[in-house]
């Protein structure tokens, strides 16, 4: 919150500065033509362009994606090779996450798939890429918008899904691609009694 107060206070401050060099007769001119206006003005523009780099301000509680910690169960990949490794070379079903610690819904997400992982542990990898670290990867599948999700079977893409979905979504996918779990063998009949 401090860094985003500092930035609306040198906004504020080259707004005035600005404002300062002009002159207006009519009261209709630019919003910089008083040092007031100037200074209105930049704080404005510098608060939204230090909300969209710093991102949103959290409430005293922190927000739901940084409330509970991560699962254990989340593979991080960070270069093609891990990627090759966890996902391309993996037996089974694999959901994969690309996201970047910037984006607002991919925070949101995260804690999903931390649940996921958790209840997958042992069957179904969950893999989370960012993609400022591993771009080579998110440029050689093509991610634009993210988070992008991808969920692979035995090392080929089976299906693609572009922003956040509900957890249930995902379950429903990774069901419907998982082999069903093997029969136990039937007992034996037991033998009729022979009648005299």
């Amino acid at each position: 919150m401090i860094k985003l107060l500092l930035i609306v206070a040198v906004g504020a401050g080259a707004g005035a500065l600005l404002g300062s060099t002009r002159s207006c007769e009519t009261g209709g001119c630019p919003l910089t033509a008083t040092p007031l206006r100037g200074a209105i003005y930049g704080a404005v523009m510098a608060g939204l362009v230090g909300l969209a780099v710093l991102g949103l301000p959290r409430g005293r509680g922190g927000s739901a994606a940084t409330a509970a910690p991560l699962s254990p169960h989340l593979i991080a990949v960070s270069s093609s090779a891990d990627f090759e490794a966890e996902v391309l070379k993996a037996e089974g079903v694999v959901v994969v996450d690309f996201y970047a610690d910037w984006c607002g819904p991919c925070r949101r997400l995260m804690p999903v798939m931390s649940e996921l992982a958790d209840e997958w542990a042992g069957s179904v990898k969950v893999v989370k890429v960012n993609v400022d670290e591993a771009g080579d990867v998110a440029r050689a599948y093509g991610v634009s918008s993210i988070p992008d999700v991808r969920i692979f079977r035995d090392g080929e893409q089976q299906e693609h899904l572009v922003g956040g979905r509900d957890k249930a979504e995902y379950v429903a996918i990774v069901d419907r691609l998982r082999p069903a779990p093997a029969a136990a063998p039937a007992a034996p009949a037991a033998e009729a009694p022979k009648q005299p």
